[in-house]
């Protein structure tokens, strides 16, 4: 009788011990589900609006422009009392994934709060120290070296910030500068045209990782083939722009290297979700003259934009300003002023000491091709296109063909940024 009492509370020991491990293995089971697998009575949704907080009326996790409020969030107990222990409560913003890390919860509540989107304004109104005065024609642009300017970084064909940072040769962009108002400008008092394609708000930027490719003729802007004097209407241009040359042999043949092209590394400049918020304009072009070599960043920023009439030396001085192209087109080169600001934290001499501006933020890993071209005189035709050194000076072919080129081009003012640019968190378009 003895040996059967024993037999049967161990029996119930076991059972009891079973049915509680169970039960736990169900709540654990239960705490860590899907949104829209789970039962809508374990979980709330709590959304940002203007005014606070409110429940959302569905079961799907909210959208890409909210995140997640692990300081409003925690559960609460079977008894009512809120959970005190840390970090049973988590969500996986990529897996959209909460995990419940308890056995006693009865019920969670899941703060959101809304992103604050940013755009060129906000950028603006934010004043970075980095950021220099408004230019004439309303442009801002970011200047010094590499130590001064840090929060410009930009992602462009990924909404996804690891897959952004994880990959920075194909999708980190950095921002050159922002259009700070509209496109007149007065000059000595008279309001004048400035440019028609772009707006207050747009944001100008260029890849952080210049295309390289091993055929030097895929990149060569050739101005005996191109048959031009103008960079607009170069084969380089074309075949960054995704354009048809008309051509299919040699140096001359059609060979599509970002926009439009099939290169694996830049899937998204076929995309129209990325490639429809790259603006259409004209751009200005003319030519620099080694003579009369502007002194200032900013005096060669005023002649490649029009602002300002470039002198030229044909055995006497005159002067010519830089022109609009006729067409319109999506993507440009790093021009010489664009480089030039990244290189100091003022308005010196251009060529005052070269040999020091390798700490630009703007990178030059190799001879690289920029859109400003050199006016050879008269009796040279055409002219030749103008590429920084790995030292921060300039030269011209045909002395040397360049191996790289980078891509440029401008942002529509209606996008929508989070982040807050720098390297680690830069900034990514929402929308």
């Amino acid at each position: 009788m003895k040996k059967k009492y024993v037999l049967l509370v161990l029996i119930i020991v076991i059972s009891i011990t079973l049915i509680v491990s169970f039960s736990n293995r169900q709540n654990n089971k239960l705490d860590e589900v899907k949104l829209n697998e789970k039962d809508s009575e374990m979980f709330a949704i709590m959304l940002q609006n203007d005014t606070g907080y409110e429940e959302s009326s569905n079961n799907e996790w909210p959208t890409k422009d909210y995140t997640f409020n692990s300081s409003l969030s925690g559960c609460i107990d079977k008894n009512g009392n809120k959970i005190e222990e840390e970090g049973i409560l988590t969500f996986d913003e990529e897996t959209k994934l909460a995990t419940v890390e308890t056995s006693k919860t009865s019920y969670c509540y899941l703060y959101f709060d809304k992103k604050k989107l940013l755009g060129g304004d906000y950028i603006l109104d934010s004043s970075p120290d980095n950021l220099s005065k408004e230019l004439q024609g309303g442009m801002y642009r970011y200047q010094g070296t590499v130590d001064v300017v840090d929060n410009n970084y930009i992602c462009f064909g990924t909404d996804n910030k690891d897959t952004c940072t994880n990959n920075p040769d194909i999708y980190m962009y950095r921002i050159i500068g922002i259009v700070g108002k509209d496109d007149t400008d007065k000059v000595d008092g008279v309001e004048r045209d400035y440019d028609d394609t772009v707006s207050k708000g747009m944001i100008k930027v260029l890849k952080q990782t210049p295309l390289k490719e091993e055929n030097i003729d895929t990149f060569q802007w050739d101005p005996v083939i191109d048959n031009t004097k103008t960079w607009s209407t170069s084969l380089l241009k074309k075949r960054l722009n995704g354009e048809s040359n008309g051509n299919n042999k040699g140096n001359g043949g059609d060979t599509n290297i970002f926009l439009n092209s099939n290169n694996t590394l830049y899937p998204y400049m076929k995309d129209p979700t990325w490639t429809d918020k790259i603006v259409s304009k004209k751009w200005y072009e003319g030519d620099i003259d080694l003579y009369s070599f502007p002194d200032t960043v900013s005096e060669l920023f005023n002649q490649e934009h029009g602002i300002t009439e470039a002198t030229f030396f044909r055995g006497e001085f005159y002067n010519a300003k830089w022109q609009q192209t006729t067409d319109v087109f999506k993507i440009s080169l790093l021009s010489l002023s664009d480089f030039y600001y990244s290189v100091s934290n003022d308005d010196t001499r251009i060529l005052s000491n070269p040999e020091a501006w390798t700490d630009a933020w703007i990178n030059i890993s190799d001879d690289e091709y920029t859109s400003t071209v050199m006016g050879q005189g008269q009796d040279y035709d055409p002219m030749l296109y103008i590429y920084i050194l790995q030292s921060g000076a300039y030269n011209f072919a045909p002395q040397n063909w360049p191996t790289i080129t980078r891509p440029i081009f401008y942002l529509n003012s209606n996008i929508a940024l989070t982040g807050t640019g720098d390297i680690t968190d830069p900034f990514f378009i929402t929308n």
